[in-house]
Parts: structure tokens; C-alpha cells; sequence
């Protein structure tokens, strides 16, 4: 049995502002972590494809 040594779940609060689109960009791109966003209800920002929604 092989273990991993790396977190598969992240979580990421301001995944749409200047430094998360590029930190949640980063993660996707490694094809090992799911990356979900925690927004405001009410949230305008556009996220990167891949990422799921938390409200």
C-alpha cells in the first residue's frame, strides 16, 4: 500500500483575488489536489475553471 504525502483537499479563501487565482491555478495544474473557493453570497468574482464553490 502506497501513501501519499500530499494534501488532496484545499481549501482557499480569496481564490479570486490578485495572489489565490494564481495559488488555485497552481494546485489544479499538479493534477493531485481539489480546490474549493469560500465566497461571500453575494461574490461577483470570476474563478478558474476547475474550481468548486463554497458559499
Amino acid at each position: 500500500m502506497t501513501r501519499q504525502n500530499y494534501i488532496e483537499k484545499v481549501a482557499i479563501i480569496g481564490a479570486g483575488g490578485n495572489l489565490g487565482k494564481y495559488l488555485a491555478t497552481s494546485l489544479l495544474a499538479t493534477g493531485k489536489h481539489s480546490v474549493t473557493a469560500i465566497t461571500r453570497h453575494d461574490s461577483t468574482n470570476v474563478l478558474v475553471a476547475g474550481v468548486a464553490i463554497a458559499k
